[in-house]
């Protein structure tokens, strides 16, 4: 799932980027903690428990990206980061935001593309807003996230 970035005396900490391949929509059954979590009980089907998380992002009760809520996203999108160094120390950290296409079909999604416009805005802001408690601005720039030093 996408975390946070944190800079700890000039050293990224990259707590989670994301998935870079994801193919959720094989696994057979949601595990049981997702259904407790809902207070479901133990013979609801899975999209018994997929509505609690859309009804948890309608009503504003979790961030969303894409109009989905955070754990169905985190698993769907990442980012790539692009660390540059110069004389021993770091000097930027691009986020490219990546899509495993949860929209797509079946048959295609579950590895990463280079995600763009609005979508793309949609998981640097996701990852600005978890990077923020750290101290870590992160900028939107060229369809990528730039974190700020």
């Amino acid at each position: 799932m996408l975390r946070g970035i944190e800079l700890h005396q000039g050293r990224p900490i990259l707590y989670g980027l994301g998935n870079f391949i994801y193919q959720a929509n094989l696994v057979e059954r949601l595990p049981a903690d997702v259904f407790e979590y809902f207070g479901l009980p133990a013979d609801a089907d899975d999209e018994a428990a997929i509505a609690c998380f859309e009804r948890a992002a309608a009503t504003g009760a979790a961030p969303t990206i894409a109009g989905r809520s955070p754990h169905l996203c985190g698993s769907g999108y990442s980012v790539l980061a692009q660390l540059r160094y110069a004389g021993g120390a770091l000097r930027e950290i691009r986020l490219h935001p990546l899509t495993l296409g949860p929209e797509r079909s079946r048959a295609l999604c579950g590895y990463p593309r280079l995600a763009d416009g609005p979508l793309a805005a949609g998981i640097v802001a996701l990852l600005r807003d978890l990077s923020a408690p750290f101290g870590t601005r992160i900028e939107a720039r060229d369809g990528c996230g730039i974190v700020v030093a």
